[in-house]
C-alpha cells in the first residue's frame, strides 16, 4: 500500500504528518528561491536623513498632516540595508554584506527580519522588488 492510499484508508498517520511536513518544506523552499531570483531597489523621490544616532526614510514626493505615510523610522541595521538599494539587490546579498559588516549570530532571524523589512517598504512605497535575470 502506497503513502497516499494509507491516507485513504485512514491509516499510517505518522506517514501522513511526515509528507505534511515535506510539503510544507517544499513550499518554504520554493519560496525562498522565489525570493532570491527578485531584487530590489529604492524608489526615486525617497531620502534617508539621520538625527543623532536616528535614521528616517522621508518620502519627498508629497508632504502631509499624516506624518506617518511620509516618515518612517529606522535604526542602524535598517539604513545599512537602504544603503545597499540604491542599485538592484538580491535578498541574498543584501544578508551577505551584513554578514561581511556585523557579527551575526542568528542568519534565520536576520534573514526573517530583512524579509519584514522590505514587504514593510515594499507597502510604504519606498522600495519595488522586480524579477532578476536568470543567469
Amino acid at each position: 500500500m502506497t503513502c497516499h492510499a494509507r491516507h485513504r484508508a485512514g491509516k499510517g498517520y505518522a506517514c501522513r504528518d511526515a509528507c505534511l511536513i515535506l510539503k510544507m518544506k517544499g513550499k518554504r523552499e520554493r519560496q525562498m528561491e522565489e525570493a532570491e531570483e527578485k531584487k530590489y531597489r529604492s524608489l526615486p523621490g525617497i531620502v534617508m536623513t539621520s538625527f543623532g544616532s536616528e535614521y528616517y526614510l522621508v518620502k519627498a514626493r508629497k508632504l502631509s498632516a499624516d506624518r506617518d505615510k511620509y516618515l518612517i523610522s529606522m535604526n542602524e541595521i535598517a539604513a545599512f540595508y537602504w544603503n545597499m538599494l540604491e542599485t538592484p539587490v538580491t535578498e541574498s546579498e543584501m544578508l551577505a554584506k551584513l554578514s561581511e559588516e556585523y557579527d551575526v549570530a542568528d542568519t534565520d532571524a536576520a534573514a526573517a527580519d530583512l524579509r519584514a523589512l522590505l514587504e514593510k517598504w515594499e507597502s510604504a512605497g519606498c522600495v519595488e522588488a522586480f524579477e532578476a535575470e536568470i543567469r
